[in-house]
């Protein structure tokens, strides 16, 4: 109660120090909106500290003139200050009237230039993208092909964020890396998306870099939304940053996607500032040598037809051929060669 209604009081100097406060937030404004930043925030200051002044204008005026027409009921002094102060009178209420024009042209300067900024935040919500192409080929969560080319280059490179890895030479694929990859596919593959560029349109591998929107959605932001990548500004490309900031933070404390991951698997990621990853290569596991083909064992040699086929051996089911010079064999007895039927063939 007691600040009520010393801030009642005092109500010309709180009108000043929101004034000074609005002059801060449009000068603010105007420097993010040349660095391309958020204008959020300090349009919202703009448009409190305007709301202060024209609180603080009201109890000021109606305040102060009631104490002036209790001055100038005093007899003595009716006529002398009601010659003085009718110029004063007006010259202040022409001031008056010049300052709220004023205010009123710089609140709907900064409502426009917030505007503005919010349409910009949103991705092309006036259509300011820089080209309309078509996806013709997912390489891994973060990196598309296009087309038509532009600038001679079809490979587009997602700005601000980091998908796991892949396709990186001599690297095993990092985790959640195939998860990535298949989300962007589902996405992104062979639909007609618009790229919007910032200060640095390539890079070192001739790639262009982009934010690329999908139905008037920045896919850049659904990718950290979703936790299928972690954030990864470059200089000068930081028009979105504090956003991105605030999608990863969204899909830390949700647990999406690699936010979910153990951390030994975490480790693994590649390091970009966020508290997580390593080297962010591990290297392929060499596979064993093949084992030799067995060898096949050599063909028998074909029988020759001219050479005569050996004596086949008598057992003694079948007897013995007594022609072929064997003597004295032990077979059935009554079999062939045994004719005393003794058990012996061929008796010598």
């Amino acid at each position: 109660m007691i600040a009520l209604l010393v801030s009642i009081l005092l109500s010309p100097l709180m009108m000043f120090v929101a004034l000074l406060v609005l002059v801060i937030a449009i000068l603010a404004l105007i420097y993010r909106a040349v660095r391309r930043r958020s204008l959020k925030r300090w349009g919202l200051v703009a448009l409190a500290s305007l709301l202060l002044i024209f609180v603080f204008q009201g109890i000021s005026s109606a305040l102060y003139p009631s104490l002036q027409r209790e001055r100038a009921s005093t007899p003595e002094l009716v006529e002398e200050e009601s010659k003085e102060e009718t110029p004063t009178e007006d010259a202040e209420e022409a001031q008056t009237t010049e300052e709220e024009a004023a205010k009123e042209e710089d609140a709907d300067a900064a409502s426009s230039t917030s505007a503005s900024s919010d349409a910009n935040e949103e991705g092309g919500d006036s259509g300011g993208y820089d080209a309309t192409v078509r996806v013709t080929r997912v390489v891994d969560g973060d990196t598309i092909r296009i087309s038509p080319a532009i600038d001679g280059i079809d490979e587009v490179r997602l700005i601000g964020v980091d998908a796991p890895e892949t396709k990186e030479p001599g690297c095993d694929v990092q985790p959640y890396g195939t998860e990535a990859s298949e989300f962007t596919t589902e996405e992104l593959q062979g639909e007609e998306v618009n790229l919007q560029f910032d200060e640095d349109r390539d890079d070192q591998y001739d790639r262009l870099l982009a934010y690329v929107h999908k139905n008037e959605e920045m896919f850049n932001e659904t990718l950290l939304e979703e936790g299928y990548a972690q954030v990864y500004i470059v200089d000068p490309n930081d028009q979105y940053e504090d956003r991105f900031e605030e999608a990863q933070a969204e899909a830390q404390g949700a647990q999406r996607g690699i936010w979910s991951l153990p951390p030994a698997q975490l480790a693994l990621l590649t390091d970009r500032g966020n508290g997580i990853g390593g080297s962010g290569c591990t290297s392929k596991a060499t596979p064993p040598p093949k084992a030799p083909p067995p060898q096949q064992p050599p063909p028998e040699p074909e029988p020759d037809p001219d050479v005569p086929p050996a004596p086949a051996v008598p057992t003694p089911s079948s007897g013995a051929d007594c022609s072929t010079g064997v003597k004295d064999v032990p077979v059935v007895p009554g079999s062939k060669g045994d004719r005393d039927r003794d058990g012996i063939a061929c008796e010598s």
